[in-house]
């Protein structure tokens, strides 16, 4: 058997650049294959694991087999088992250094960065934890435990977080990754109390992570911070959360990644501070016999304590009683009795200010209101979030795609048309919902669950296959809001040939003295990418002007980039109505920036295929220029960063 600190002779596949990690139980290396291409090489020996290296060994493969790709999960590529050791592949993560090297390669993990760099804010905390719950959320509903999150598996894959050194096995006694991080182990489970590993250890650990990542201490010193990070902005919040992720006691830990998340974002509320007293109470009423003779003596002694208790609950069926008298009178103003919806309505409404609720300038007052009802109108919840927020739909939204496989002309040619219907969200106390205006939110297509997909193309997991065509079309059958925003995502890994963004003016728009023509020719822009090779090719961006043929397109910019390498991921492509300037990004970078007077229109996709097939997985369009009237704010739906675009004689726009 090799010793850590040789790469193993009996690996012929892969060439060591350098060793990047050494553990109690083997070594990881930075490797490159035969052409050239970089990977994180773990080598696990069977001696140091004893007879526990086959649960390792197959944990490794139902992670590799059950769970599927995930952005915020380390991906294994290869596992191989050999006589005195077995090893896996993965994905390497960034260099911390100025490029690969010998001497100079560092991986980028959070424990890296926390060495090498002061604390992270809490703003850039919340963004990284973000991404890592949904990673770790998706592993739990896969069944699955990681049992060893840390800042040293934590690491950056393009400046992706993803939770890396997956050794899963959810149904062990001991396992070995507990082992190895005393630090980030619930109590109960290094006292022995607790021996079957739960989704509950990645909380728990998730949360010191927390901790070291906002205050830079070692796990060690937790719950000890100095004075000054918490007068930091954000960080009191941060460090209460961590407390509540790591609380000795396990009934008063955070239970779910829904629970984590909600704090993170400090939505909680006071529901989740009841739950957090009934659980104290529980803790006190241990010992139940005890106690609770205490509660009732307690009680029998001080009789005014029931006495308030009864006179709460009269106070609040008087409240009862008076909202369901005026939902009566408004609903069935014409009969007697007590009707089931208003008794209903009433137990959900009983504490709304009623005569504060002037509906005015949303209602018009026709006599009979105004004899019966005053100026002011009781309505419900609904009823005046609507009417304050009209920019929800009261319908649903029915927009969709059409796509066009092949040439209908041409044997074999087909155009099918989908619809796919947005349902009118329910209105609540706390619109807007999830995060998001809700008159922002125009489409949402590809993800949906009721998309069917044209015969010649496949539907999995949320992933259109598009086949390999010498013409291909997606259109967005609606036309695009004025300020409007277009997210898709799409796989060029197995896709030679060319894509084209069509964007086309809605109207034609007539010329004072020029005589319109019969056939009507709009605006457009377009913008052509090559995949070819391993290579994806930007060319100049076009402009075919009004009442101009095909013949007749102008070149209005270079790409802001040159070409790029194709690589075996999923591309987000952002096309912005910023304005007077069309931007089009692909993972963040600007690709193309032009600059006519171009509002709305329409937008299509077309794609021809050499060979492979094309992949997408997202279809967004947002509407990014709608304000409810005498309200000042930025779009949700915000831009990229500042960036320097380098056009023509020099010039820079933002």
């Amino acid at each position: 058997m090799s010793s850590n600190c040789e790469f193993p002779a009996q690996i012929h596949s892969y060439r060591p650049i350098c060793r990047s990690g050494t553990g109690a139980f083997g070594a990881v290396w930075l490797v490159k294959d035969a052409v050239g291409k970089r990977y994180a090489l773990k080598v696990v020996y069977k001696l140091s694991l004893g007879s526990d290296w086959k649960r390792e060994f197959h944990g490794l493969e139902h992670y590799q087999n059950q769970v599927t790709a995930h952005p915020n999960l380390i991906r294994i590529f290869h596992i191989e088992d050999a006589p005195d050791f077995f090893f896996y592949t993965m994905e390497c993560a960034d260099n911390l250094c100025a490029e690969f090297d010998t001497e100079l390669y560092q991986p980028a993990t959070l424990a890296n960065r926390l060495r090498r760099e002061p604390p992270l804010s809490a703003t850039e905390v919340r963004e990284m934890f973000d991404q890592l719950l949904d990673g770790l959320e998706h592993l739990h509903e896969a069944g699955l435990v990681h049992r060893d999150v840390k800042p040293d598996n934590i690491v950056f894959v393009n400046g992706v977080p993803k939770l890396g050194d997956i050794g899963l096995v959810s149904t062990t006694s001991q396992t070995l990754s507990l082992a190895g991080t005393r630090d980030f182990i619930p109590p109960e489970y290094l006292t022995g109390q607790k021996k079957l590993p739960n989704q509950e250890i990645d909380i728990y650990a998730l949360g010191k992570t927390l901790f070291c990542a906002f205050s830079g201490q070692e796990p060690d010193r937790y719950p000890l911070l100095p004075r000054s990070i918490l007068k930091e902005p954000g960080k009191k919040q941060l460090n209460d959360l961590a407390k509540r992720a790591c609380a000795v006691e396990p009934l008063m830990r955070l239970k779910t990644i829904r629970e984590f998340r909600l704090f993170l974002h400090g939505r909680a509320g006071w529901g989740y501070e009841f739950i957090r007293l009934f659980r104290g109470l529980y803790l006190l009423l241990r010992f139940p016999v005890v106690l609770v003779c205490l509660a009732i003596r307690f009680l029998i002694s001080r009789k005014w304590i029931l006495i308030l208790l009864g006179l709460l609950i009269l106070g609040w069926l008087g409240m009862v009683l008076k909202a369901l008298v005026r939902l009566e009178k408004v609903y069935h103003p014409y009969e007697y009795g007590i009707h089931a919806d208003t008794l209903k309505l009433a137990f959900s409404t009983w504490h709304l200010p009623f005569s504060g609720h002037d509906l005015y300038d949303f209602y018009k007052k026709d006599d009979f209101s105004l004899k019966h009802y005053g100026e002011r109108r009781l309505v419900t919840r609904e009823e005046y979030l609507r009417a304050k927020n009209f920019g929800i739909p009261s319908q649903s939204l029915d927009m969709g795609l059409e796509i066009e496989i092949g040439d209908p002309e041409e044997a074999g040619g087909k155009v099918v048309s989908r619809k796919i219907v947005y349902p009118t969200p329910d209105v609540t106390q706390d619109t807007p919902l999830d995060g998001e205006y809700l008159h922002e939110l125009c489409f949402r297509g590809v993800r949906s669950p009721e998309w069917s997909v044209p015969s010649g193309t496949e539907w999995q997991g949320g992933v259109m296959t598009l086949p390999a065509v010498r013409r291909g079309v997606l259109k967005f059958q609606e036309e695009l809001p004025l300020r409007s925003e277009i997210r898709l995502s799409f796989d060029p890994s197995d896709f030679c040939g060319t894509l084209e963004f069509y964007l086309t003016a809605a109207e034609y728009v007539p010329v004072a003295g020029r005589p319109v023509p019969e056939t009507q020719i709009r605006r457009q822009l377009r913008f052509r990418m090559r995949s070819t090779g391993g290579l994806l090719v930007f060319e100049p961006a076009l402009y075919r002007e009004q009442d101009r043929t095909e013949d007749e397109l102008a070149e209005i910019g270079d790409p802001k980039t040159g070409a790029v390498e194709r690589e075996e991921r999923f591309c987000e492509l952002r096309i912005l109505f910023a304005d007077h300037c069309r931007r089009v990004y692909l993972n963040g970078t600007l690709v193309w920036a032009t600059f006519p007077a171009f509002f709305g229109g329409f937008f299509e996709m077309r794609y021809r295929s050499e060979a492979g097939s094309l992949r997408i997985n997202d279809f967004a369009v947002y509407d990014t220029g709608i304000v409810q009237p005498g309200e000042k704010r930025e779009s949700r739906l915000s831009l990229p960063a500042r960036r320097e675009l380098r056009g023509s004689g020099g010039r820079e726009e933002e």
